[in-house]
């Protein structure tokens, strides 16, 4: 009886010396393609919600999910009815500045005072101080709701 050879464990296509462990990568340009891909999606405005060590997620509250109104559907509509005529008041009012438009479209899609800042930077403007944007957004609600009585 023949004892047949043990196969050879895969090799890396790109180095062709190590043992692959994902596909046809070696543990070493799995890391350099997942940092390449990483980059990437973090520059065209991706967030992962899992981390890259372990997968578990990054954050394990929402206050999306732990906020009483999002399970609540007249506070649901109210929220709906408010994003709709932001949206609305975007294209009918005359800002004061292109700065408040801006503060005033992102916040019309429902983007947060914390996330605004990034944007606006991404954009090349000149950031004002989140409590300044808080503000502008709220100033604007006020003439929003002041123009629909």
């Amino acid at each position: 009886m023949q004892i047949p050879n043990p196969q050879p464990a895969p090799k890396c296509s790109h180095c062709a010396g190590k043992t692959k462990v994902h596909e046809n990568l070696c543990p070493s340009h799995l890391l350099a393609l997942q940092k390449v891909w990483d980059e990437r999606l973090a520059n065209a405005g991706f967030e992962d919600i899992e981390q890259r060590e372990d997968g578990n997620l990054k954050s394990w509250a929402s206050s999306h999910f732990a906020s009483p109104s999002s399970h609540n559907p007249t506070a649901f509509q109210a929220k709906e009815e408010y994003y709709r005529l932001a949206g609305q008041f975007l294209y009918d009012y005359t800002f004061a500045s292109p700065l408040e438009r801006a503060i005033w479209k992102y916040h019309s899609e429902g983007v947060s005072v914390y996330k605004i800042p990034q944007l606006l930077k991404k954009k090349g403007v000149k950031v004002p101080k989140r409590s300044r944007i808080h503000q502008i957004i709220q100033k604007l609600a006020n003439e929003m709701t002041t123009k629909l009585k």
